[in-house]
């Protein structure tokens, strides 16, 4: 991932908890520098107290929107034309844009945003649709998971994965680690991250070796490339 990359960050404050801030913010250096930094909410709104500190340690823009009507969501409304406004006058310069939100109302904005060629980095609890979650180029589930604890345990993880690696296997039964990652982003709308403190679906495999045979192919004298098949029963 290039660190160059220019990334515009747009926070539904009313819909996702301070608390995940420093995730959010790490996670984002791995794909670039956020050059846009703006949280929305009605911040007339004790419910919103919490996110005040937030603003100053991570050097976010408040945009203030108070509610018109009580069947409306001005908020969104605001950040959709905000969004849009980016779009139109920065489409050339902006290489991501971050959507922090579990509202799936805006799964409309991300198949726009992406149409014109700019990934989206979708960031939610583990409420989120997965009509949103599948919309974004990648989402990453915000706070505790059903499936951080003991990953032998999870075989719901351990079906997808057999799943993910069925489709994308050789004839040698080996298939590329980076394909089957695609393969769960497009198909499950499922991340590495989002199963506790693992990095990669290298990292997961190692970790599920009883299920799964890992190996570095050998490229140019350099074992770089990694594949994975499913081991044999017996």
């Amino acid at each position: 991932m290039k660190k160059n990359n220019k990334i515009a960050l747009f926070i539904d404050c009313e819909n996702v908890s301070h608390n995940y801030m420093q995730n959010i913010i790490e996670e984002l250096a791995a794909y670039g520098e956020v050059h846009i930094r703006k949280a929305y909410g009605d911040w007339k709104n004790p419910s919103l107290n919490g996110w005040n500190e937030k603003l100053f340690d991570y050097s976010l823009e408040p945009i203030h929107q108070p509610p018109y009507s009580t069947t409306k969501n001005a908020t969104d409304i605001k950040m959709t034309v905000d969004i849009m406004k980016v779009m139109c006058q920065s489409i050339n310069s902006i290489d991501f844009v971050a959507l922090v939100t579990s509202d799936s109302d805006f799964t409309p904005l991300v198949t726009e945003i992406k149409s014109q060629g700019v990934q989206v980095l979708g960031f939610g609890e583990n409420k989120t649709s997965n009509v949103l979650q599948k919309a974004c180029s990648e989402f990453i589930e915000l706070g505790e998971t059903s499936i951080d604890s003991n990953l032998l345990q999870n075989k719901k993880l351990i079906n997808i994965l057999i799943n993910a690696i069925r489709h994308k296997k050789g004839d040698d039964e080996y298939a590329l680690i980076a394909e089957v990652g695609t393969y769960l982003k497009n198909q499950n709308a499922v991340n590495a991250k989002n199963f506790g403190n693992y990095k990669s679906w290298g990292e997961i495999f190692k970790e599920l070796e009883q299920y799964f045979d890992m190996k570095l192919l050998e490229r140019n004298g350099h074992r770089s490339t990694a594949v994975v098949k499913i081991k044999s029963k017996g």
